[in-house]
């Protein structure tokens, strides 16, 4: 087989997880968009968002124990047709001209519990199914497929919102078949099950990851402030199709303003691919600050292309953060702690978004216009506080003996 052919699993995993993902980037630009333009209001965004948000949080404590007791593949198979079906029922059960509320919130919970299980089992399986000389050329297909769409997806979903025949049921019923092929895709995968022997209890693998992170102060500093900002970027979430419907009333430019975030994404990415050197906390904070500082740019200018260009940047600093942070995590923690360390990080990281999405969800209802400088004021003020007050000057230090000891 040639370098750059996909064998079997190869092919089936690449398409499959770009088709499903696809159907999920175009599902949530189109559902935030319909949301608030049907209610006009931030609030209620918002607080649909949290509520969706809060299984994740608890799931993602035992997510990645469930990958490993049981079937791989089975799990992803799973998930998949239970987010496929979940989308189907709300498109049939949709109205093109009103929001049913409750049962937004009820699909949109099943679907973040299938995401937090079928996340980390989709990581976890490719190692299984895959040639170990072959996982990064695969990682990197996958990195790129995600990178393309999530530039093309959200003008894909404008597209479709603008096609009066199509309406806003049929975009998810076309998401749930997007994630039943990928289910169909999955049960053709080439698995061999192996039982797990594992005797410890999740609980007490939670609590050796909980106790390795306890024992390093800048790591501990490094959540925290990842917690902060995720409250902000929740609230960017929230604001964004909220401004740009009150503005301009086009779902395009609400499109397009996803995309140049994404177009950002790769070019960061891209960027960093040629440094050199180890990922330092000194390098994370500094993309942290910039995330957050191009922002205050909208202080000073209101034009449209001022906005995609902050939101292009903003998209370029926050990839290179996710990119340095994951690395440095990867490159100073314990391998054999690794995967219990990661799930109290996720757990950690995230805890914030779902108050981030109420709060700006409110608070949006009020004056939006003025919320993005807020949101980059506090991105840049979490990582000041965190990483150059003098108490964390006191922990580098402390940290840096114990480790030459």
């Amino acid at each position: 087989m040639g370098d750059s052919m996909l064998s079997r699993n190869e092919f089936l995993v690449f398409f499959g997880n770009s088709i499903s993902q696809l159907g999920s980037v175009i599902f949530t630009m189109a559902l935030n968009w319909w949301i608030v333009d049907m209610t006009g209001s931030a609030k209620i965004l918002g607080v649909v968002t949290a509520i969706s948000l809060i299984p994740s949080v608890f799931i993602n404590l035992f997510g990645g124990v469930v990958s490993d007791r049981f079937n791989k593949r089975n799990i992803l198979i799973l998930m998949d047709i239970i987010a496929g079906s979940m989308c189907i029922l709300l498109g049939f059960f949709t109205d093109n001209n009103s929001v049913n509320i409750p049962l937004v919130i009820a699909v949109n919970i099943a679907l973040s519990i299938s995401f937090s299980l079928f996340s980390p089992t989709m990581r976890a399986i490719i190692p299984e199914i895959i040639d170990e000389n072959r996982i990064k050329k695969i990682n990197s297909y996958l990195t790129t497929s995600s990178e393309i769409i999530k530039v093309s997806g959200p003008i894909v979903g404008a597209w479709l919102l603008s096609l009066d025949f199509i309406g806003i049921s049929m975009i998810f019923i076309i998401n749930g078949v997007s994630f039943l092929i990928s289910a169909f895709m999955e049960f053709f995968i080439k698995y061999s099950y192996i039982q797990s022997n594992k005797v410890k209890s999740y609980f007490e693998d939670f609590v050796d990851g909980f106790k390795y992170v306890k024992r390093d102060p800048l790591l501990i500093r490094l959540l925290v402030a990842v917690s902060l900002v995720n409250f902000f970027i929740a609230g960017y979430n929230i604001i964004l199709p909220v401004l740009v419907n009150s503005l301009y009333k086009d779902s395009s430019i609400y499109s397009l303003a996803l995309s140049s975030e994404a177009l950002g994404g790769i070019v960061g990415a891209f960027l960093l691919s040629f440094s050199k050197g180890k990922a330092q906390l000194v390098h994370i904070s500094r993309e942290l600050i910039l995330c957050g500082s191009v922002f205050l740019l909208l202080i000073f200018f209101s034009n449209l292309y001022v906005l995609y260009g902050v939101i292009f940047f903003f998209g370029f600093f926050l990839t290179r953060f996710n990119v340095l942070f994951f690395t440095y995590i990867q490159t100073n923690i314990d391998k054999m702690l690794l995967g219990r360390v990661f799930s109290f990080i996720f757990t950690i990281a995230i805890v914030f978004m779902p108050i981030g999405n109420t709060v700006f969800g409110f608070l949006g209802d009020y004056f939006y216009e003025g919320l993005l400088p807020i949101i980059g004021t506090g991105i840049v003020l979490s990582v000041i506080l965190l990483f150059f007050s003098k108490s964390a000057s006191k922990d580098k230090h402390t940290y840096k003996g114990r480790m030459e000891a």
